[in-house]
């Protein structure tokens, strides 16, 4: 069995392929060839299954995937600079050095400083493109030239019913599960000043409750070859 330390250590040996491979910020200037770059950004409603989509689609494309709990790992943990970046010399990405810098593991951090670092770490990615972010208002604060923006949803019985398999009882899952999607939606209103329910700020808007992951995927798939096509005839 993958233990959750097994499972963030591969999460950062894919993420580190990634920084290595894009190397210094693409530019307009190189090949003409070079598809333009792309990220997927996911939101999803507590309970749609947005996690096994998002590590499905990830697998099936060979890019890294990053969550909420490797996003945070990434800021919070200054190893991770001395593990990570110290191999990657002149290739290093200079915004990611430089957030994590700027970072101590005795300096305590407030939501609003978390937002705004969340912010610079997803604006680099975004830059790099070829990468999938679950969550952290993503969806709504990177720019949709190169974003391809998609929202899960589900029935709000069938949510419950998936998350109550994790919990004692069903009137606990209801809890959880209304708890987290008001959670969600307040941090990207209060730190992003957006509404994470608005259907404008989606490319793309799945019943994962009528698809299968496998589906899913393909659908977004899809999605991204016309964007990408799309971005090739600019």
């Amino acid at each position: 069995m993958t233990t959750h330390a097994n499972r963030l250590g591969e999460s950062l040996d894919r993420a580190y392929r990634h920084w290595r491979e894009r190397g210094v910020l693409e530019t307009s200037h190189k090949q003409d060839s070079t598809p333009p770059h792309l990220t997927v950004a996911i939101s999803r409603e507590r309970g749609a299954g947005g996690g096994s989509v998002a590590r499905n689609l990830a697998q099936r494309l060979d890019w890294p995937l990053y969550d909420r709990e490797l996003l945070e790992h990434i800021a919070e943990k200054s190893g991770v600079q001395e593990k990570m970046l110290s191999d990657l010399d002149e290739s290093r990405p200079a915004w990611f050095s430089e957030i994590l810098k700027s970072l101590g593991t005795d300096r305590p951090m407030t939501a609003a400083g978390y937002a705004a670092l969340l912010h610079k770490l997803l604006a680099g990615l975004y830059m790099h493109g070829n990468c999938i972010v679950l969550g952290r208002g993503a969806a709504q604060i990177l720019p949709p030239e190169h974003t391809l923006r998609v929202r899960l949803i589900a029935p709000y019985e069938h949510r419950v019913d998936r998350v109550a398999e994790n919990f004692p009882s069903r009137q606990e899952a209801i809890k959880h599960v209304k708890q987290v999607d008001k959670d969600r939606a307040l941090f990207v209103r209060e730190y992003f000043h957006r509404d994470v329910n608005n259907c404008h700020d989606y490319d793309l808007t799945i019943d994962t409750a009528r698809l299968d992951v496998v589906t899913c995927c393909e659908l977004i798939e899809r999605a991204m070859a016309g964007r990408i096509a799309e971005l090739q005839r600019q």
